[in-house]
């Protein structure tokens, strides 16, 4: 009966670091930018402009479509650019304020959906933004 031996550590150690060695993009640090994640070694996703971590791609490009909705309004006749995506949300309820009922509607051309609270307005708000944002790309 032949008997099998095992590698010893030695022999192990080289063989491990060769299989890691070449082309693989998950050994590998990404580069950071506006739609991509920086990745590190255990493969965590992290977004570059709030620096949350995602386990996968799609939780991040779903992230990054959603919260980071960028600085220009897109509510329809304005083109305004804003430094920060705050100032934009502000701006956002200001439109929404010029009509009646703003407190509870959403007042975005075509929209009029009501809510209970003013903050799930706001959040709509800015799903309309992005969504108009998207269409125009």
């Amino acid at each position: 009966m032949a008997s099998t031996s095992t590698p010893s550590a030695s022999d192990t150690a080289g063989a491990s670091n060769d299989h890691n060695v070449g082309n693989d993009p998950s050994s590998q640090q990404q580069q950071a930018t506006p739609s991509q994640p920086t990745q590190s070694s255990n493969q965590n996703l992290t977004c570059p402009q709030c620096n949350k971590s995602f386990k996968t791609v799609a939780t991040f490009r779903q992230h990054a479509s959603q919260i980071h909705i960028g600085t220009t309004c897109f509510w329809p006749g304005c083109s305004k650019a804003f430094n920060t995506e705050d100032d934009l949300i502000i701006h956002l309820q200001f439109h929404n304020d010029a009509a009646p009922n703003a407190n509870d509607t959403c007042n975005w051309p075509g929209c009029g959906r009501t809510f209970l609270w003013r903050q799930r307005v706001v959040r709509h708000l800015r799903q309309h933004n992005i969504e108009a944002r998207n269409a125009q790309s």
